[in-house]
């Protein structure tokens, strides 16, 4: 059985070019075109102590955030604009109630990137940390042209949330990522800190969200207190609040009745799995394992029951090459040996799915 990855076949253009007075950079036509990149197109430049410098679009950070990060994140909730310190507020209405319709948030983010241009206002909402994990997993709301990615641009994120944020990605297991999510973050043009006059306002929006997490209870609706304060805040600036719903309920394994069958075989590589998911305990990376393991067997059984699988295949094998990967970045003993043994190749997901050995 070949152990080793399919090789992933980028092509690569390359040319020369001057810097030119005030180190400008005039990049060649054939590059912009291998890019994807024209005029006006926002690009990420960074240097390197060897002297290395790299000119990335925005919408490839977008990507890779999305791959690296939001690939091993567990289930966000959806997520939506809500009214926050918008003014009109009417009576009745709550700043944490969606904006609605969709054609009024539109409006409202149109008009808002129309404002910011003209006077260099360039805050329009503040984020709760469940809302910048729903667009890192590109949750319900967060797909490419929503409100969600229109706003991160112009954004806030309180030192508070940022705190909170930090900890889901230590609990997903990515520690050694969480600086360079926050650099990503940043380069995108999130704020990681919401502007104010120190304490005096730290202090008016604690009270404001301690009101907010106290009318919450009286409805009956569970409010965080992180989220209320980033409520406060979007109150005391005057923009838009983006917050996300709770996040659902992710059922057990062995719960599942898509996954679930007495009459299924298990496989060596599934045994390997499962004692690496129990190996895991509550990590995080094992809610993953557990997520790719009812996908494995999501499929098997409709491989059995005649229907093509191909796509799904392909899928959880991304899923597992994922996965393989994040094992090397832990430290975890035998778990992690049986893990990666579990899911190292292609042909060992296909084994496990179809009972056949790849080539």
């Amino acid at each position: 059985m070949d152990t080793s990855f399919e090789a992933d076949v980028v092509a690569v253009s390359v040319a020369t070019a001057v810097i030119g007075q005030r180190g400008r950079l005039i990049v060649p036509i054939a590059l912009q075109r291998a890019a994807g990149i024209t005029e006006g197109t926002r690009v990420v430049l960074r240097a390197t102590a060897d002297g290395t410098i790299t000119v990335e679009p925005t919408w490839t950070v977008v990507l890779r955030l999305r791959s690296t990060v939001g690939s091993l994140l567990p289930p966000q909730g959806p997520v939506s604009v809500r009214w926050g310190g918008r003014p009109g507020l009417r009576d009745g209405v709550r700043p944490t109630d969606p904006l609605l319709p969709a054609s009024a948030v539109r409006s409202v983010i149109d008009r808002g990137l129309g404002h910011a241009e003209a006077d260099g206002t360039d805050t329009l909402a503040v984020l709760t940390a469940g809302a910048v994990l729903g667009w890192l997993a590109a949750a319900e709301g967060c797909g490419p042209g929503s409100p969600a990615d229109a706003l991160l641009p112009h954004g806030v994120l309180p030192e508070q949330a940022v705190g909170e944020l930090v900890t889901a990605l230590v609990r997903a297991g990515l520690l050694d990522q969480v600086d360079d999510v926050l650099t990503d973050l940043r380069l995108l043009g999130l704020s990681l800190s919401a502007p104010g006059d120190g304490h005096p306002d730290l202090a008016h929006d604690t009270a404001t969200a301690l009101r907010l997490v106290a009318d919450a209870t009286q409805r009956g609706a569970a409010l965080e207190f992180t989220d209320a304060l980033c409520t406060a805040i979007a109150l005391r600036l005057g923009v838009l609040l983006l917050a996300a719903d709770p996040a659902p309920a992710v059922p057990d394994v062995e719960e599942s009745p898509t996954s679930a069958s007495a009459d299924l075989p298990t496989h060596p590589a599934e045994d390997e799995l499962l004692a690496a998911v129990a190996a895991y305990g509550t990590m995080r990376l094992s809610d993953a394992a557990e997520k790719v393991l009812t996908r494995l067997r999501i499929v098997r059984i409709r491989h059995d029951q005649g229907d093509q699988v191909d796509s799904l295949l392909a899928d959880v094998r991304a899923d597992a090459r994922t996965l393989a990967g994040r094992r090397l970045r832990i430290d975890d003993g035998e778990a992690g040996t049986r893990l990666s043994n579990a899911l190292r190749t292609y042909a060992a997901v296909e084994e496990l799915v179809t009972g056949t050995t790849s080539a």
